[in-house]
């Protein structure tokens, strides 16, 4: 019996030690009301909007007080936070925004000049009722709370997908989501010249296609040129075509509905945090990036032993790690779990995207 008690005894505190220190994440509730705060102090020029008001979602302008004609301007839309349990892209756009209001600085870009001619809408917290349940401890959690994933519910190359075991239905018809449908008429009504999508479980700069492994037409140089000075500064990491580079293909993504349906010349897909070592150092394989992303419950247990940083006691007994896909384990796999680390994570990718608007916005001037 005391051997038992013992193991019991290891079994807690190996738990105790492993939960996620969520004291520098912040909850649905205090980015929204973060963002409520900004309106008195932003620097900037700044306008706060409820764009959905069941669930809640905002929508935010900023852009600077002068500066060119607003004809003239380059629009940048940003989209985070579509996938609940990638809680480190919401974390990355409330930075971005902290940075545009001048209370981050940034030492790469210049935010008042880019200010100057750039606008900028922001969706910080695309899927607000599911991340407040990853907050309440659902990890795991992808979808909206219909079960459709919000990336497979646009109306671009829409295919219909009952896939709830790896959490990526499409939803009954294109836009059978509120959450989706709300952004896709913000996005639309802001006509951008840039479209960026932020997600985490692996590293990636993606451009379109997503539904095919066709590489897109128009503007496709530019694009290329643009993310290839990106990828060196940020994340040496796989980039490209979507479906090209992922291995799998993805119906239905905002990505594609901004390119194709919208015209925008300019449209992106990050994938900023993965939880892998070897993703971390730039040594991704797709097919266990494809693993990671979308088949969560299917990941190859030996394969792991090396990459992750398990919480769990024997993790290399096979009968224990099929047990590894609790809501506690997703975590680490697409968001940061030390403070440090967290921070390194936010500030890369905050500039990454200041200087995509900083670059395309150089192009728009020429």
């Amino acid at each position: 019996m005391m051997y038992r008690g013992g193991i019991f005894i290891v079994l807690l505190l190996v738990s105790v030690w492993c939960e996620p220190d969520f004291s520098y994440y912040h909850t649905s509730d205090q980015i929204d009301e973060r963002l409520k705060e900004l309106e008195n102090s932003c620097k900037a020029k700044y306008k706060l909007r409820t764009i959905s008001k069941s669930p809640k979602i905002l929508a935010v302008d900023i852009t600077g007080h002068s500066g060119l004609p607003e004809e003239q301007r380059t629009k940048v839309f940003t989209l985070f936070g579509e996938h609940a349990r990638e809680m480190i892209s919401p974390e990355t756009g409330l930075s971005l925004v902290e940075t545009l209001c001048g209370n981050k600085k940034s030492h790469r870009v210049d935010v008042p000049q880019l200010l100057e001619k750039t606008n900028f809408r922001l969706v910080l917290n695309a899927n607000p009722e599911s991340r407040r349940a990853v907050e309440r401890g659902e990890h795991c959690l992808r979808e909206n709370p219909n079960g459709v994933d919000l990336n497979r519910n646009w109306n671009a190359h829409w295919k219909h997908s009952e896939d709830h075991r790896h959490q990526t239905s499409s939803g009954k018809h294109p836009f059978s989501e509120e959450e989706s449908s709300t952004v896709e008429q913000s996005l639309a009504s802001f006509s951008p010249n840039v479209f960026l999508t932020v997600h985490s479980g692996t590293l990636g700069m993606y451009t379109p296609y997503a539904y095919s492994k066709r590489e897109p037409i128009r503007n496709e140089n530019a694009m290329i040129d643009v993310t290839e000075n990106l990828n060196q500064k940020y994340c040496n990491c796989p980039a490209g075509a979507a479906g090209k580079e992922v291995g799998y293909l993805s119906p239905g993504t905002c990505l594609d509905y901004a390119y194709d349906k919208l015209k925008v010349d300019y449209a992106f897909a990050w994938e900023i945090y993965s939880g892998r070592k070897k993703d971390r150092a730039g040594l991704v394989r797709q097919r266990r990036a494809k693993a990671l992303v979308e088949e969560v419950d299917n990941i190859d247990d030996e394969d792991d032993d090396d990459d992750i940083e398990s919480c769990f006691i024997e993790s290399r007994n096979r009968r224990l790690r099929r047990k590894r896909k609790t809501h506690h384990d997703c975590f680490p796999l697409f968001n940061p779990v030390s403070h440090q680390e967290y921070h390194s994570v936010v500030d890369n990718w905050t500039t990454a995207i200041l200087d995509l608007a900083s670059q395309v916005s150089s192009r728009n001037d020429s």
